[in-house]
């Protein structure tokens, strides 16, 4: 395989496209202003040759229009952009970087930029208020800016921050080449800022993120003695660590306020956060309204959200869209399996990629994604993009390892 003078080569040559690539995937600064900036990526992409999982995203998109229409969804400029024209061109994106690189390494690198860009707002932001403030837990889950406007939910920063909680298992995964040491020792520092930002808003699913990214980096590799002292040295470090900052009672003080405030909202702990009782909700809406309509769930006579993409996406733009979607995320899978077998990469790269998609879907299951960080699911769409090219285009046949 190249070595790094070729990621190098291929980084410049695109520079471009991965920077309209990264400040595409900003949200919240300038007014959000930030990810029409992908809109400069037509004229790049318009010209790539569409692969038949590029047709169907663009069905997708066209249903989800149509129906979100027909059920009385108002469209302007800029959703019709988000809705109809960001997904394919996302995808032809993916197509374009790795058509135009030498290397495989480098459209990984390409994905974990966005990554981190994606999540550098969040962080920011966190970090800026527990400085300001003196403490490390924010109880009332919410970041103001000058004017005391809350300038996004404690539930958006987490979707933010997703990608980038994903990524902590690289602590268990092994880098053998100077590369991959390089993108370890970033993802930790970044996945470290992630978790004090996850810490700060008493995000929940982002520690549950945390919990399985970790579980899963460690039974990828075979578990020998020395391997797993290692790993409870490191939970115990990192346990003493959280306890000596939080201490014993400020974290679970903040759980309890959580806890009473979701009370109020009617949850109960069991519920998720109302997510088993929205889901339930919202397949018994779809039996009622298989083309959709505009309000999405309708939760106790108010339009709300399933906390789940896949019903979001039927609710309102029906069970046409929702099918393609679903379609769209079984190929996402198949890419990421067919990837983790392609020896033409490092293993930890390839372990890497699977935790990455872990999180992506963890994250859309109960989260919704393509309203909330549209971002998101524009990335995922990359993602499977990019995936599906490098598979063709290094087939495992020709590996040499």
């Amino acid at each position: 395989m190249g070595a790094t003078p070729t990621i190098k080569a291929d980084l410049k040559h695109n520079w471009i496209v991965v920077l309209i690539l990264c400040i595409g995937m900003f949200s919240n600064w300038l007014n959000g202003y930030c990810m029409y900036a992908l809109a400069l990526l037509i004229p790049f992409v318009f010209t790539e040759r569409l692969k038949w999982p590029g047709f169907v995203l663009i069905v997708y998109s066209v249903l989800f229009m149509l129906f979100a229409m027909l059920g009385g969804q108002k469209y302007t400029p800029s959703s019709v952009v988000f809705d109809l024209i960001f997904p394919i061109t996302m995808w032809q994106a993916g197509q374009r970087i790795v058509r135009r690189t030498k290397n495989p390494q480098s459209d990984i690198i390409v994905l974990l930029l966005m990554i981190f860009s994606l999540a550098l707002p969040a962080i920011v932001f966190n970090i800026a208020q527990a400085i300001d403030t003196g403490e490390v837990i924010n109880v009332t889950r919410a970041i103001r800016n000058d004017d005391g406007d809350i300038l996004r939910s404690a539930t958006g920063f987490g979707m933010m921050l997703s990608l980038m909680l994903g990524c902590s298992g690289v602590l268990f995964l092994q880098a053998t080449t100077k590369t991959d040491t390089r993108i370890k020792v970033l993802l930790i520092i970044g996945a470290i800022a992630a978790i004090f930002s996850t810490i700060h808003l008493v995000n929940r699913t982002g520690l549950v993120l945390v919990g399985v990214s970790l579980f899963v980096a460690i039974i990828l590799r075979p578990l020998t003695f020395k391997r797993a002292c290692y790993i409870v040295l490191v939970i115990v470090a990192v346990g003493s660590i959280c306890y000596f900052i939080l201490g014993d009672t400020y974290f679970m003080d903040a759980m309890e306020y959580y806890d009473s405030r979701e009370q109020v909202k009617g949850y109960d702990s069991g519920s998720y956060g109302g997510r088993t009782e929205r889901w339930q909700l919202a397949l018994a809406q779809l039996e009622e309204q298989p083309f959709g309509n505009a309000n999405g769930l309708n939760f106790y006579g108010k339009s709300n959200y399933a906390h789940n993409m896949w019903l979001d996406v039927g609710l309102k733009g029906g069970i046409f869209a929702m099918a393609m979607l679903i379609l769209f995320s079984i190929v996402t899978i198949q890419q990421t399996l067919k990837f983790f077998k392609n020896r033409n990469l490092s293993l930890f790269e390839r372990n890497l990629m699977v935790l990455v998609c872990l999180t992506m879907f963890l994250q859309a299951f109960v989260e919704p994604v393509k309203d909330g960080v549209p971002q998101f699911l524009w990335f995922m769409m990359f993602y499977t993009s990019v995936l599906f090219g490098i598979n063709h285009k290094y087939p495992k046949s020709i590996a040499k390892q």
